[in-house]
């Protein structure tokens, strides 16, 4: 009998356009993964400066004199 080829060339026919599509899904995959990771990364990062942050003003806090800080004058209060 004949072979039946018309499946054959439509699949030749579309297989770049299937591949472009199967890349693009992929790409965006990975993307979107790499995305969340530098999302969670970059937050992680706030929280450590933040908690650095807060440990020098609770070290600054404890060293502060008891009646606060005094205000620098510089020269005398009423003119000459």
């Amino acid at each position: 009998g004949k072979a039946n080829v018309g499946p054959f060339f439509l699949l030749l026919l579309f297989t770049p356009t299937i591949y472009r599509s199967i890349k693009d899904v992929y790409w965006t995959r990975q993307l979107r993964k790499l995305n969340t990771e530098e999302i969670i990364s970059d937050r992680y990062e706030w929280l450590k400066l933040n908690m650095i942050k807060d440990e020098v003003e609770a070290a600054l806090i404890e060293k502060m004199p008891a009646g606060g800080f005094q205000p620098l004058q510089l020269g005398p209060s009423t003119p000459p």
